[in-house]
């Protein structure tokens, strides 16, 4: 079933290069109170600000940048159409909708094959059982000058894509990060919507204060494609399925 909904985006990293203490192993990076913040573990990797500013300003306008969804997916037959539904329903259509079917089971392979015109189905050569794997490996396939990151049983709002290629107009931001919004079905689902408005409302505002960001939301997360590729990655050691940067 639909477990997410994204209701709203805010930008929780903005990278000024000549800011950036390179000697550092962790880099945290400050930003306003209304943003979010994240640690980037690679960006110890990166040598000097003026290689990560040549990457940052070769990105486009509105109106020629390119923007990829990656949605990794394993047995989620009660729910892909829906998300793929809400991703082609966009104000500002994405370039490219790229599904890595984690060698599902169900009836998921047959679905998306009723979406072959609209979208990018790519198949792991066998079951990785780790979301991160199957997003490194959907990786390769993205050619956006920026991709989204959501799951299977999200729903991204209308103007997501819109509203996401609007922040990538600013030269320096790295990535975007969203709000999620838990779907209630049972008691269970409820505890679980109380702990995400109090996980994104009160402790990552507390976080933002000390300028350290422990998690990008798996569910709706957007990267600037060079960059990433270059100095960030999947992390597959992870608390949660949740992507840890």
């Amino acid at each position: 079933p639909i477990n997410y909904i994204i209701i709203h985006i805010n930008k929780f990293f903005s990278i000024q290069p000549e800011e950036l203490d390179w000697s550092n192993e962790m880099t945290i990076v400050p930003n306003n109170w209304m943003n979010r913040i994240t640690e980037i573990k690679s960006l110890a990797l990166l040598k000097s600000g003026e290689l990560l500013n040549t990457l940052l300003l070769s990105s486009g306008s509105q109106l020629d940048m390119r923007v990829s969804v990656l949605i990794p997916c394993y047995n989620e037959e009660k729910s892909i159409e829906k998300c793929i539904m809400w991703c082609l329903s966009q104000t500002r259509q994405a370039n490219e909708i790229i599904i890595v079917d984690d060698s599902s089971s169900d009836a998921t392979p047959e679905i998306l094959k009723h979406y072959i015109d609209k979208i990018k189905v790519v198949k792991t050569p066998k079951n990785s059982g780790s979301k991160s794997y199957a997003q490194q490996f959907g990786l390769q396939f993205v050619t956006g000058d920026i991709f989204i990151t959501t799951d299977a049983d999200t729903l991204i709002d209308s103007h997501f894509v819109e509203k996401i290629v609007a922040d990538f107009e600013d030269k320096t931001v790295v990535a975007v990060g969203g709000y999620v919004k838990s779907v209630r079905y049972n008691w269970l689902t409820a505890c679980r919507a109380f702990e995400y408005a109090i996980g994104q409302n009160i402790h990552k505002v507390a976080q933002d204060c000390i300028n350290f960001m422990l998690v990008i939301p798996g569910a709706a997360g957007a990267f600037r494609t060079k960059v990433f590729k270059n100095y960030i990655t999947f992390d597959h050691d992870t608390v949660a399925e949740d992507l840890d940067l």
